[in-house]
């Protein structure tokens, strides 16, 4: 069979975290929520991070002792 280059889209496998719980802008949820998550591709491990500023969020690291939970 000749080799296929297949084009990004459905038939990859996600890059990121999938069918995650609760969903992304979710409101109302209880404070004792179990989150959940299907991992990326690949993954390994995920670092998790809470913050009301997305801008802050998505320039956190590790060492970032607010907003990093955990891995």
């Amino acid at each position: 069979m000749a080799k296929v280059l297949v084009p990004a889209g459905p038939l990859q496998p996600p890059a990121r975290a999938q069918s995650v719980y609760p969903l992304n802008k979710a409101v109302d949820v209880e404070q004792d929520v179990t989150l959940n998550w299907a991992a990326g591709y690949k993954a390994k491990q995920h670092d998790v991070y809470f913050g009301t500023d997305q801008a802050a969020v998505a320039n956190a690291t590790s060492k970032t002792a607010d907003l990093y939970i955990g891995r």
